[in-house]
């Protein structure tokens, strides 16, 4: 992935250049086209049972969290395998038609510890759909909570203040000491005369209660048992008092931390040094251009190159052992006929070299890598204005409001895992009816576009999937143990240096600076698809 250099120094050049960043929690996604169809195809594959009556389209909310479960490969039938300029692909085993779906887990979790097949329910969504989400959501989130920071800007610039105040106040210390010392000397004098009268009213205090304890001692006795069932009643009113304080209390949103705001650098575009500026411009357009990156390559990302007369487009696939994502080349525009004979190496190579241009496809991968490995957490979170109030009408049940990324897989009507069972059954000897002169080219569905056949079908695999990229033959984007176990690097992220290396080249415009992260690309020679790649067992 690239972005020329003129362009984005053009971008640059105007340090206020808009950005759209919507609050934390409630942002409206870039190209909002591909990530409402998460919200329209999120169907739940496998529930936990539920208290009867229970309403499960209110159930999810943001309290929950999201993992990644498995990747799976639905291989269909298209015409266009058996065009001219692709059926020799195909027979030579470099070519098949397939759809990319995704198992995910949801559970209660609000604190990311990550769910699993025992704690949570299991979701289906097509692969594409949940990449432009997390991956989206993980690249945007320095911009939201700098958004959330720049609102509450005022909060921070006051805690500055004080800071600075304080700093004033050290100057002054040894005045300070002196006038305490001297305040020091009179409370002294005046607890001493004080302790004599305190004294001298004591005596007299006590010869007053021995005359008056006979007196009371009837009296007291007769208003004991009145006094303690009043003593209840204040005490359940207290409590009640309590609890709706403590209410209150929770409902209070959580106050900005201005020391974060600080670390991501949230108010360097107001720096009176142009570099500052510059550079905090220059962070914003590359995650944009990243964040673009990520949902054009889920919308099918076309290219530069050819192979036999046909243009070759690059997007989210499997990986073969089914526990994260590829990236791979198809022939086709909506990324379903995947070719053996293109990779994603070759790719940015050709095109890096073809135009000068900064090279940000390895921290775009990183991102989405990083999305898969963690958790994502539903938790809208929103700050206290300066008055340290919510706004009028907020209620409790803003406690657990779902942020839109998360909504995006929730809010839709939900088939449940009985319906993809039942279902399955009908798929059986659909293949046989639709068998013609390519009989020799095997498959699962003839096309994978209705979400609960998909799931039907997923369902009658019995936890035993086949997936289809070829890591030896096509090169992967992540990194494996001898064993195959995935090995995870930590979150992908933008240097100061490197942004201040970009914004260097922008203001220059001069030569690429090539930016490409962690990433380790395994190649061997290899012609032909195997299928299947992976047998997998049961989901963990």
């Amino acid at each position: 992935m690239k972005f020329s250099l003129i362009a984005l120094a053009g971008a640059v050049a105007s340090a206020n250049a808009s950005v759209k960043n919507i609050k934390l929690g409630n942002r409206k996604l870039r190209r909002g086209d591909v990530t409402e169809a998460l919200l329209k195809n999120a169907v739940p594959f496998k529930t936990r049972r539920r208290l009867d009556g229970a309403d499960e389209a209110n159930e999810v909310d943001g309290s929950y969290s999201i993992s990644f479960g498995k990747c799976i490969d639905i291989k269909t039938k298209s015409d266009d395998l058996f065009d001219e300029n692709v059926i020799e692909q195909v027979q030579n085993g470099n070519a098949l038609s397939l759809k990319s779906y995704l198992l995910f887990y949801a559970c209660q979790d609000a604190y990311g510890y990550g769910c699993s097949e025992d704690n949570s329910d299991v979701y289906m969504v097509d692969l594409p759909t949940y990449l432009s989400v997390v991956g989206t959501k993980q690249v945007y989130k320095r911009n939201d909570y700098c958004e959330q920071c720049e609102q509450n800007q005022d909060t921070c610039a006051a805690d500055n203040d004080a800071y600075e105040a304080a700093d004033e106040n050290e100057n002054d210390d040894a005045q300070n000491q002196a006038e305490e010392e001297e305040e020091v000397e009179e409370e002294e004098d005046y607890d001493e005369e004080q302790m004599e009268a305190e004294e001298a009213e004591e005596e007299n205090d006590e010869q007053m209660e021995e005359e008056e304890d006979e007196d009371n001692q009837q009296v007291e006795e007769e208003e004991d048992e009145d006094n303690e069932d009043q003593m209840g009643e204040d005490q359940d009113e207290d409590n009640e008092d309590q609890m709706e304080e403590e209410g209150d209390a929770r409902k209070l949103k959580q106050q900005i931390d201005c020391n974060r705001c600080n670390a991501l650098q949230c108010f360097d575009k107001y720096s009176n040094d142009d570099a500052v500026v510059t550079q905090a411009a220059t962070r914003e357009e590359i995650d944009t251009y990243v964040g673009e990156w990520i949902e054009e390559v889920a919308n099918c990302k076309a290219t530069n190159e050819y192979l036999n007369g046909q243009p070759v487009y690059i997007g989210p696939i499997c990986s073969d052992y089914a526990d994260t994502f590829e990236i791979g080349a198809f022939l086709d525009e909506d990324c379903t006929i995947l070719t053996s004979l293109a990779t994603l190496d070759d790719i940015v190579a050709a095109e890096q070299q073809a135009n000068e241009s900064v090279d940000v496809t390895g921290y775009a991968i990183n991102s989405l890598k990083t999305a898969f490995y963690g958790t994502m957490t539903c938790e809208s979170q929103e700050f206290e204005g300066e008055d340290g109030e919510e706004e009028e009408g907020e209620d409790q049940e803003e406690e657990n409001e779902m942020n839109d990324y998360c909504k995006q897989l929730f809010e839709s009507d939900l088939a449940n895992f009985d319906d993809c069972a039942a279902d399955a059954e009908e798929e059986e000897g659909q293949q046989e009816e639709t068998d013609d002169a390519y009989s020799w080219y095997s498959y699962d569905m003839e096309d994978a576009d209705e979400i609960d056949q998909v799931c039907a079908k997923i369902a009658s695999f019995n936890g035993e999937y086949s997936n289809y990229y070829d890591s030896a033959a096509s090169g992967s984007v992540h990194s494996r143990s001898r064993n195959g176990d995935l090995v995870k690097s930590a979150a992908a992220s933008l240097s100061a240096s490197a942004i201040a290396a970009i914004a260097l080249a922008c203001a220059a415009v001069v030569g690429a600076a090539a930016y490409v992260m962690g990433r380790k690309t395994e190649k061997v020679d290899g012609s032909t698809l195997n299928e299947p790649m992976y047998r997998g067992g049961q989901m963990s």
